[in-house]
C-alpha cells in the first residue's frame, strides 16, 4: 500500500512538473507576442504620426495658397499684347479675369 502511494504521488508530481513546464512556456510564448504587438502598433502609430503631420503641412500649405490666392481672384489682369511683337493683328488689349 505503501508503494501504491509513492506511486501515485511520483506520477502527481510529474504531472505537475509537466503542467508547470508548458505553463511556463505559454507564459514566454505570451510575453513574446505581447513584445511583437507592442512593435507593431509602435510603428502603426509612427505612420499614424506621420500621416498627420503630412496632412497638417498640406493644409497649412492649402491655406497659404488660398490666403494668397483668395485676395487676387476677379482682379483684372491687361495684357501686355501691344508690346508683344509675336502678336500679329493685334491692336488693342485683352482682359482676362484670374
Amino acid at each position: 500500500m505503501l508503494l501504491d502511494l509513492q506511486t501515485k504521488s511520483a506520477f502527481k508530481e510529474a504531472e505537475v512538473k509537466e503542467i508547470t513546464v508548458s505553463s511556463l512556456k505559454k507564459i514566454t510564448d505570451l510575453q513574446n507576442q505581447l513584445k511583437q504587438q507592442g512593435e507593431d502598433f509602435k510603428k502603426q502609430l509612427e505612420k499614424g504620426e506621420a500621416r498627420l503631420k503630412n496632412y497638417l503641412l498640406g493644409t497649412s500649405l492649402v491655406a497659404q495658397w488660398l490666403r494668397i490666392r483668395l485676395p487676387t481672384q476677379g482682379t483684372r489682369v491687361r495684357a501686355l499684347v501691344r508690346e508683344d511683337t509675336t502678336c500679329r493683328g493685334a491692336t488693342k488689349p485683352v482682359r482676362h479675369n484670374y
